[in-house]
């Protein structure tokens, strides 16, 4: 029997069995913010980490839980383009955790906003049993 969970779901066989992966929301972000980083080229990657670490005190690991020092620092480095990183980011949780769904109230998404919504989505997900 399969089964597939609201999260991201990796098959693999467990007795014949597929099973399902909960991934945590610092993982998502991780993952997510480090994949459009990559995009960008192995070079411009590092010296965004390293921007982030050396003038606003953020460690990679650390992005999660401080998404406002991030997206203050995304703005400083890339302007009003920030935005289009911020979409990125968010396209990449979206295709990580099937499922979630984001309807802003504004006609604008808030980055900080989304990822909180997806922070909760994710916290009630991984309450829940394997079922």
């Amino acid at each position: 029997m399969s089964r597939q969970l609201t999260n991201l779901t990796i098959p693999f066989d467990l007795m014949g069995e597929k099973e399902p992966f909960k991934i945590n929301f610092e993982t998502a972000v991780t993952e997510a913010i480090d994949e459009v980083f990559t995009t960008l080229g192995e070079n411009v990657k590092q010296a965004i980490y390293s921007y982030l670490e050396n003038k606003h005190g953020i460690k990679k690991e650390q992005i999660p839980s401080m998404i406002e020092g991030f997206t203050d620092a995304i703005e400083s480095i890339f302007g009003d383009a920030a935005k289009l990183v911020e979409l990125k980011i968010m396209e990449k949780l979206q295709s990580k955790v099937k499922g979630f769904a984001y309807k802003s109230k504004r006609k604008e998404v808030f980055f900080a906003e989304y990822l909180a919504a997806l922070q909760r989505h994710l916290d009630w997900q991984c309450m829940l049993p394997n079922v």
